[in-house]
C-alpha cells in the first residue's frame, strides 16, 4: 500500500475538478476515544524507538487534541533537530488518526513546554517585526517556520485593521509575510 492511499479522502476520488471551501471536509467534533488511542499509539511509537517518556492527551478545544509528552532523559531526541521529531509524529499521528475515525483532526505534540515556547517566541517576533511596517517599508517577510507557529501568528494578527498576514513558500521554506494596509 501507498503511503499517500493513507491520506487520500473518500470524496477525492468522485470529486476531484471540484477544489473550492464546499469540497473541502467539515470539521467534526472529536470523539473521545480518539483521546486513548492518541496516547496510546504515540506512547507505542515512542516505547519502539526506545525512548523512555509518559504521554497525556486532552482536547484544547473542541476540534484540536493537544498532547504532552514528558520525559527527564530523552526530550532533545523526541524534540529533534528544530522540532523535525515532533512535526514527524504529528504527521504520522494525524494520519493515523484520519485512517481510524475518518475525519480530520487538529493535533498539537508538545515536549516539555518547547513547542509552545518557541510559539510565543515566533508570535513576540512577528509583533517586533510588525512595528516596523509603514507606507515606506510596506511588507516585511518573517523567517521559515512550522505550521504551528505560521497559525499562532496569523490569529494573532487577525484582528489587527493595520497589519495583515499570509503564507508564501513551499515546504521548509514556508514563511508569513507581514503587509502594512492602510485602511
Amino acid at each position: 500500500m501507498s503511503i499517500f492511499k493513507i491520506f487520500k479522502n473518500k470524496d477525492s476520488e468522485t470529486n476531484t475538478n471540484n477544489t473550492n471551501e464546499s469540497s473541502r471536509p467539515k470539521r467534526k467534533k472529536i470523539p473521545e476515544e480518539a483521546l486513548d488511542y492518541c496516547e496510546e499509539k504515540l506512547q507505542s511509537m515512542l516505547n519502539l524507538s526506545g525512548l523512555d517518556a509518559d504521554v497525556s492527551a486532552h482536547i484544547k478545544d473542541e476540534y484540536c487534541i493537544y498532547i504532552d509528552i514528558e520525559s527527564e532523559t530523552d526530550s532533545g531526541r523526541i524534540i529533534g533537530r528544530n522540532g523535525n521529531m515532533i512535526e514527524s509524529l504529528q504527521v504520522l499521528l494525524k494520519a493515523m488518526i484520519y485512517k481510524k475515525f475518518d475525519t480530520p483532526i487538529q493535533l498539537l505534540i508538545d515536549v516539555g513546554g518547547y513547542v509552545e515556547r518557541r510559539i510565543e517566541s515566533a508570535k513576540e517576533t512577528a509583533i517586533i517585526k510588525s512595528r516596523q511596517l509603514s507606507e515606506k517599508r510596506p511588507s516585511i517577510a518573517l523567517d521559515p517556520m512550522p505550521a504551528s507557529e505560521r497559525r499562532a501568528i496569523h490569529i494573532e494578527f487577525k484582528e489587527n485593521p493595520r497589519i495583515s498576514s499570509h503564507s508564501e513558500g513551499e515546504g521548509s521554506n514556508r514563511h508569513i509575510v507581514l503587509e502594512y494596509t492602510t485602511e
